[in-house]
């Protein structure tokens, strides 16, 4: 839990956030650095990696728990709709 601040963020042009998922507290967190980062130009929201050395990972092809990225483009862009409530200009990417 962290307390909000008036801290503005005026170098952070690209975020991207790798293993997001489609619930509440990482809308939230992308919402607040739309609102902090000043010059946010580009958001990448990803789907989780395999690990570069075995392929393993955790998320939508692993057993152990269920991704909860968006499926499909209908998801993705109630996403970015959603996302973009809050007055930015930045781009939104949804790379899976």
């Amino acid at each position: 839990m962290w307390k909000q601040s008036d801290f503005k963020h005026n170098h952070l042009e690209t975020l991207q956030f790798t293993g997001f998922e489609a619930q509440e507290k990482h809308m939230a967190f992308v919402r607040l650095v739309m609102e902090r980062a000043t010059n946010l130009k580009t958001i990448i929201l990803a789907d989780v990696e395999p690990c570069g050395y075995c392929g393993f990972a955790y998320g939508p092809t692993s057993s152990l728990i269920a991704s909860r990225y968006p499926k499909n483009e209908d998801e993705k862009e109630l996403t970015v709709k959603q996302l973009k409530a809050e007055p930015s200009s930045a781009q939104i990417i949804m790379r899976r």
